[in-house]
């Protein structure tokens, strides 16, 4: 009641204000220009305060997206006064808000269950080696998802820009990979992986870009070919999940074993294009994330993958119009993926082991490529 009451009270003022500035001749007194000034700070203000505290948008996105539409409003409203501040040509900016359904796809849907061939070692089919085995989930419903995005570009030159990025998601029956077991009167104890819609989730991230090439005047005319381009990302995203407790679900990060999602991902690449000669030298990584989370009884196991950061060369160069010479020189650092497990039974201090090292190939190729073409 009280907050209608209120939502009602400033109605009226923010209708009283727009009334009587629409309602007199455009001037340029003190007293006609804080009315101006009133009306937009209140009706922003009563948008910024409806999406945070109901809508649930996060504060920074809702005042920026708020002050983007004040801005406009004062513009049309004020007939575009000078202390109206308006974008340089050099920057964009963009707002946007939607709504998104994503279904599952047809693997995830299949019903089917495999069961894999019993390992090795003594005691198979128990807590200590369970059988292992995955499956579809032909329960699982389409996750919906509110996506919030803002960012900001600038256009310093003709080839050359900035730009930052900032986003939020609220999802609802995020799908995702989970693993449980049961026990089988034949086969012992099983394990089985496959997907299942978690609960409430959030995504909330940032991002920044940067590009250019070295076309400044001052530098000679060959200088002008070499460029940089970055990228960084953050993202902190999270699930509900159950928490070991039947019927609770907590907040955990999302979990996947094939793609992960890390908390930071960065990309960075140097080139250089001039004369015939195209030169690349890239640069990319990210940051560890979640593979898996499982209730053991009275274990809470975890594993946890270090992703491996990549170096690569490309060079190449046209001898002719037909003819290039080109060489490769791929995962230069040949840094390893690893991915760990955690473990801790009974009340014991957590240990971690490394559960796997991947050293991926590192390749060096020369070749020429032509064509017969005029």
């Amino acid at each position: 009641l009280y907050f209608l009451c209120g939502l009602a009270l400033s109605a009226t003022i923010l209708t009283g204000l727009i009334l009587w500035t629409v309602g007199r001749p455009r001037g340029t007194s003190f007293g006609h220009r804080l009315v101006e000034r009133l009306t937009i700070g209140v009706a922003g203000g009563m948008l910024n305060g409806f999406l945070v505290t109901i809508v649930k948008v996060p504060s920074l996105i809702a005042t920026l997206g708020t002050a983007s539409i004040a801005g406009g409003a004062a513009f049309m409203l004020t007939g575009g006064v000078a202390y109206v501040g308006r974008f340089d040509p050099r920057f964009q900016a963009r707002l946007a808000v939607s709504e998104t359904v994503t279904r599952p796809n047809f693997q995830d849907l299949l019903p089917g269950l495999i069961i894999d061939p019993p390992g090795g070692g003594p005691l198979v089919g128990t807590d200590q080696n369970p059988r292992t085995g995955r499956g579809g989930n032909p329960f699982l419903s389409p996750f919906t998802s509110w996506n919030y995005d803002a960012s900001l570009e600038y256009y310093f030159s003709r080839a050359g820009f900035a730009s930052l990025s900032l986003f939020h998601r609220s999802l609802n029956g995020f799908i995702q990979t989970d693993t449980y077991r049961f026990t089988d009167p034949t086969l012992g104890v099983v394990q089985i992986s496959g997907p299942v819609n978690s609960g409430k989730g959030r995504i909330n991230g940032a991002e920044f870009q940067f590009q250019s090439f070295f076309d400044f005047d001052w530098l000679p005319d060959w200088a002008h070919g070499f460029g940089v381009q970055a990228n960084v990302t953050y993202l902190k995203a999270r699930t509900q999940q159950p928490n070991g407790v039947p019927g609770q679900l907590e907040y955990f990060p999302i979990t996947d074993p094939f793609n992960g999602v890390s908390r930071w991902n960065y990309n960075l690449a140097a080139f250089y294009e001039r004369g015939g000669l195209s030169t690349r030298l890239s640069f990319n990584g990210r940051s560890s994330f979640a593979v898996t989370r499982q209730y053991r009884g009275d274990d809470i196991y975890t594993e946890t993958a270090h992703p491996a950061d990549r170096l690569d060369l490309s060079i190449n160069y046209n001898v002719m119009r037909n003819l290039t010479i080109f060489g490769d020189w791929t995962n230069i650092t040949r840094s390893p993926f690893r991915q760990d497990f955690s473990s801790a039974r009974a009340g014991a201090p957590r240990a971690e082991y490394v559960r796997y090292l991947r050293y991926d190939e590192s390749t060096l190729s020369l070749g020429i490529r032509f064509n017969f073409g005029g």
